[in-house]
């Protein structure tokens, strides 16, 4: 079958900009309709902040709010109005249950075939998500058996790492070829395009060198062991300054961190930007110190620039991105002093530096949306020609 033939019915908690998985999700939608010819259906959660120019979105909790039982009843009939051939493509674990559940509640005719895509390290997330809940002892237990049910019943689960990937594997017991990675898409030509590659061999100011990532501020992206860090890192290079571009609920504790350890001046917190590249290119090295992850795109768009990178070795996506050590250093989660001492390592070492920044931008190009696109391709004609 033609997927131009074919509608694409996607779920998912927002279309705003807010994240990784968000923007993940927008460069994959609008790579399958732009390439394939897929045409979209989208159902959202919530109620975008902003009208979305790329799509019709559905809202499925109106700004009052609603219950999960009308989540799932205004989806199912949201699914029932769907005619012809389609693909039944939740994004995110929340969007995975409550989508599955609503096709599996028509009737056997009208099911469609479903591929979830899980975004983060599921282990990580449901153990993340019990901790966080006030009554997590009751309320783990049921979610975790109801997205053990959805990843059971969907025809094919993606993930966005091969680490993440083993844990879905592990978690719903599924044979290997109902599971597959595909990475996020990154959109390299452009960006490099954006930012030609730039000499590395000398420190943007050799007198205050500058640190940079960029992440929304929750405790899953350990911004408090990178400011720990910065703080060794400052003992050194004490003109050194460390730029932590985004938002979120832990930026008043993290400013307030950072005056603790003496090193608030030489910190900046721009917050929240749409387009984030500029200020991190300008930086000398990139920082990833993240607890867990799926695949990070905020390391994609980083190795994109062209940054040499020292990361966390956090389940799950570093250690695949930066193959193993080979474009990156790589540490364990939580270890400041490591931290430290590679970033140190690479403000010292132009050689070394040149090379990992050399090294980034080529491996960047790895995860362009070309590829994604084709690997979604072969799996959605293999599910519509078996008719799953």
């Amino acid at each position: 079958m033609d997927l131009s033939e074919a509608t694409l019915i996607c779920v998912i908690g927002t279309t705003d900009r807010l994240g990784g998985a968000e923007k993940a999700f927008r460069a994959i939608a609008n790579g399958l309709r732009s390439e394939l010819g897929l045409k979209l259906k989208v159902f959202s959660h919530l109620q975008p902040h902003e009208p979305d120019p790329d799509f019709d979105v559905t809202v499925l909790r109106h700004p009052e709010g609603a219950s999960l039982g009308r989540l799932f009843r205004n989806l199912r009939s949201g699914l029932l109005s769907v005619e012809g051939p389609a693909i039944l493509f939740p994004f995110q674990i929340n969007s995975n249950m409550l989508a599955v559940g609503a096709n599996q509640s028509l009737p056997s005719e009208k099911r469609f075939p479903t591929i979830l895509n899980d975004r983060a390290c599921i282990d990580e997330l449901l153990a993340a998500t019990a901790e966080a809940s006030l009554s997590g002892r009751i309320l783990s237990p049921v979610r975790r058996q109801l997205a053990l049910r959805a990843y059971q019943q969907a025809d094919h689960v993606v993930c966005n790492a091969e680490g993440n990937e083993r844990a879905v594997i592990r978690f719903a017991d599924l044979a290997p070829e109902r599971v597959s990675t595909i990475y996020n898409p990154l959109a390299v030509s452009e960006i490099q395009t954006r930012f030609p590659a730039r000499d590395r061999l000398t420190l943007g100011d050799p007198q205050a060198p500058l640190l940079a990532t960029h992440a929304r501020m929750s405790d899953q992206k350990g911004l408090d062991t990178l400011l720990h860090a910065f703080a060794r890192v400052r003992q050194t290079y004490s003109g050194a300054r460390l730029r932590i571009v985004g938002d979120g609920p832990e930026r008043a504790p993290l400013e307030a961190l950072a005056d603790d350890l003496g090193v608030r001046t030489a910190c900046e917190f721009p917050g929240f930007l749409s387009d984030p590249l500029a200020a991190i290119e300008e930086a000398d090295l990139y920082v990833l110190s993240s607890r867990w992850e799926g695949l990070p795109n905020s390391l994609l768009e980083a190795i994109g620039v062209g940054l040499p990178v020292v990361s966390t070795r956090c389940p799950t996506g570093p250690d695949e991105i930066l193959l193993d050590g080979e474009v990156g250093r790589l540490i364990a989660v939580d270890d400041v002093e490591a931290m430290a001492e590679k970033v140190m390592e690479l403000l010292a070492d132009d050689a070394l530096r040149v090379d990992f920044a050399t090294k980034a931008r080529e491996r960047a190009k790895d995860f362009s949306l070309d590829k994604s696109v084709a690997a979604y391709k072969e799996l959605m004609t293999r599910l519509l020609r078996e008719g799953r």
